[in-house]
């Protein structure tokens, strides 16, 4: 059971959660809106598969803001700000 704890004495803490593993949305929006449920603080819930990121021209919400491309940077203006 997701409880924080050890139940089945083999070490590993909320493993083989039912209900866990499967898709999900989040409730965001953009690329932040799929997830899969996953045991966290002792509860079931979904956590996003893609966390927001800088604003890319690329037609999604990297930013997950819900609005696509606003102050959106080059794939290569991203880059070069990565590398710094």
């Amino acid at each position: 059971m997701c409880d924080g704890l050890d139940n089945d004495c083999d070490d590993k803490i909320d493993e083989d959660v039912p209900g866990t593993g499967v898709a999900c949305q989040t409730g965001k929006v953009g690329v932040c809106a799929p997830g899969v449920m996953q045991c966290l603080g002792g509860r079931v819930q979904c956590v996003a598969n893609v966390q927001p990121s800088q604003e890319i021209c690329n037609n999604l919400d990297d930013d997950c803001n819900n609005v696509v491309d606003d102050r959106c940077l080059t794939a290569e203006e991203a880059a070069k700000l990565k590398n710094k």
